[in-house]
C-alpha cells in the first residue's frame, strides 16, 4: 500500500520514455518524500511532471501535480511569439473540473517593457496585473497596478538609481485609501562582498528593517542577515554555501530573541540528466523532519543514450 507512490513514478516513467526519444519532446518529472523521527510520511509524498513540445510555433505543455497518493491536479500551458507579443496561457484543473486560467502577455514599447497577467476562476474574472518600466542609463522606474473584481487594487511605483557599486530604491504602494506601504532599500557592492539594507514602513510606521551582508571566502559563500522589528531585534539568519567534487551544500542557521531556534542543512548532486536534493532540519531539540527530491529529464536520457549508440558503431 506505502508503495503505491514509487509504482507510479515508476509507471509514469515507462509511458513517458519512448516519447523522449522525439527531439521535440521534452520530458521532466521530480517527486518529493518527507521524512521524520517515524520513518518515510507516504501520504505527505508529492510528484509533478510535465511533457512539452512545439507545435507550428506554440510551445504546449501539459503538466501535473499529484499529493500523497491521489492526482492533485494539472496544467496546460499554451504560448508564443505574435509580431513582437509574447502570449502565454496557463490553464489549471481538477478532478473536478476547471480551476482557474491565467493569461499573460508581454512585449516592449519603444523604450517602455510592459507586461499583463489576467486571471479567471469559475466564478469569473478574479484579478489583473499590469506592470511597465524604463530605464535609462543608471536610473529605473516601473509601476504595478491590480485590479480585483470590485475595480482598482493597488499600485506599486518603484525607482531607483545605481553609481559606482551603491543602488538605492524606493518603492512606494498606494491603496485605495492611500499609502499603505513603503520600502527603501540601499545596496554596496564591491566584487565578492555586498552589504544592504531594506526599511519597510507601513502608515503607523517603521514596520521592519533588515540587514544583509554577504561574501565570498575561498569559494564559500557566507552570509548574514538580521531583522528588526519596532519592538526591537527580531531574528537572525547565517547562512553558507559550496560545493565539494561536484556536490553542492549549504546551511541556514536561525535565531531569535529568544536564542537558537533552527539549523538546515542542504545537500544536492547533480548526475547526467538526475539530480537529487537532500534537506535536513533541526531545531533545540535535535533532528526534527527532512525531504528527499529527485528530479529527471528523460530528454537528456535519450540524448545520452543517442551519444553512446553513435560511439559504439564509431568503434565498431
Amino acid at each position: 500500500m506505502k508503495f503505491r507512490f514509487i509504482f507510479a513514478l515508476a509507471g509514469v516513467l515507462l509511458l513517458a520514455a519512448p516519447l523522449a526519444h522525439a527531439q521535440t519532446f521534452n520530458v521532466q518529472l521530480s517527486g518529493s518524500m518527507p521524512f521524520g523521527m517515524d520513518g518515510l510520511a507516504m501520504d505527505a509524498a508529492s510528484m509533478e511532471g510535465s511533457i512539452s513540445t512545439t507545435f507550428s510555433d506554440i510551445d504546449v505543455a501539459l503538466g501535473f501535480s499529484m499529493a500523497g497518493m491521489a492526482f492533485e491536479g494539472g496544467t496546460l500551458t499554451l504560448g508564443g511569439a505574435f509580431e513582437g507579443v509574447h502570449l502565454t496561457s496557463v490553464t489549471s484543473f481538477t478532478l473536478e473540473g476547471f480551476g482557474q486560467e491565467m493569461v499573460s502577455a508581454s512585449g516592449t514599447l519603444k523604450d517602455v517593457q510592459w507586461n499583463s497577467a489576467t486571471v479567471i476562476t469559475a466564478e469569473g474574472f478574479s484579478g489583473q496585473t499590469l506592470k511597465a518600466s524604463v530605464s535609462q542609463d543608471n536610473l529605473t522606474l516601473s509601476g504595478t497596478t491590480k485590479f480585483g473584481p470590485d475595480g482598482f487594487s493597488s499600485q506599486m511605483i518603484d525607482v531607483g538609481a545605481a553609481l559606482d557599486g551603491v543602488r538605492i530604491n524606493r518603492s512606494t504602494t498606494f491603496g485605495v485609501s492611500g499609502i499603505t506601504q513603503e520600502i527603501w532599500k540601499t545596496s554596496l557592492s564591491v566584487s565578492d562582498f555586498s552589504v544592504s539594507r531594506t526599511s519597510v514602513y507601513g502608515p503607523d510606521g517603521l514596520m521592519q528593517d533588515r540587514f544583509s551582508v554577504n561574501t565570498v571566502v575561498e569559494g564559500v559563500s557566507v552570509g548574514s542577515t538580521t531583522v528588526f522589528t519596532a519592538e526591537g531585534f527580531d531574528s537572525e539568519t547565517f547562512t553558507t554555501a559550496g560545493a565539494v567534487k561536484g556536490v553542492q551544500l549549504s546551511s541556514s542557521t536561525r535565531f531569535s530573541a529568544e536564542g537558537f531556534t533552527g539549523e538546515s542543512l542542504t545537500i544536492k548532486h547533480a548526475k547526467g540528466p538526475a539530480n537529487g536534493t537532500l534537506v535536513l532540519n533541526l531545531d533545540a531539540q535535535g533532528f526534527q523532519n527532512g525531504v528527499l527530491q529527485v528530479a529527471v529529464s528523460l530528454e537528456d536520457l535519450g540524448a545520452a543514450g543517442s551519444e553512446e549508440e553513435a560511439t559504439e558503431e564509431d568503434v565498431s
